[in-house]
């Protein structure tokens, strides 16, 4: 008798131990791009430069990391998430990128200029693509835009990096991204020093801020 009511009890704890374990949320693993490390490609140009919005495509905004199952359809993972939103993180390593890059200009970001009474340009970014792409390539695409001191416009580019995962798995799909976006910082610091460089010092605000 004592030996059929310890069966009963342990049969109960487990079940009840099991019910526990099924009704636990799954663990949400959040994700942060490195921080990029480039080699200097022009420390002759001197400018005052406001690094302005980093604008995402709707589908990216957030946290969710974002597949293209096919040319209609977009899965965005609830349980792989960036630890912060898409747009602040790029944002920053724009910022970041282009200070290592174009070592002797000033890189601001926008919250801090208002104080600024010149400056000679302002960048924006749009990203079109910052995904998975069905074949297993990521795709990192968008235009970047300058504006002179005074808000006119100065010159635009636009990027597109892809990069195949080394093996499945989002851990490969976050490093694959951050391959194609650092490339991709790449791309905009050398058209931006091209465009400079090709307009001259005539075309920009040159005038001393206080």
């Amino acid at each position: 008798m004592k030996q059929s009511i310890h069966l009963t009890i342990t049969l109960v704890l487990s079940i009840l131990w099991l019910s526990a374990c099924s009704s636990q949320p799954p663990q949400t693993v959040s994700y942060l791009l490195n921080t990029p490390e480039f080699e200097v490609i022009d420390d002759s140009m001197q400018k005052r430069v406001v690094v302005g919005d980093v604008e995402v495509a709707s589908y990216l905004a957030g946290k969710s990391l974002t597949q293209a199952l096919n040319n209609q359809q977009i899965h965005r993972s609830r349980q792989h998430q960036w630890a912060e939103p898409l747009h602040s993180q790029l944002q920053r390593q724009l910022r970041h990128g282009l200070t290592q890059q174009l070592a002797s200009s000033d890189w601001l970001p926008v919250a801090g200029s208002g104080h600024l009474r010149s400056y000679d340009l302002r960048l924006d970014l749009h990203i079109d693509s910052f995904h998975l792409l069905p074949n297993g390539e990521v795709e990192v695409a968008g235009i970047w835009q300058a504006r002179n001191y005074q808000q006119d416009f100065f010159a635009s580019g636009r990027f597109s990096e892809h990069q195949q995962l080394a093996e499945d798995g989002y851990d490969a799909m976050v490093e694959a991204l951050e391959i194609a976006w650092q490339r991709s910082m790449q791309e905009v610091a050398t058209q931006l020093l091209r465009t400079l460089n090709e307009a001259g010092e005539g075309s920009v605000n040159t005038d001393e801020g206080e």
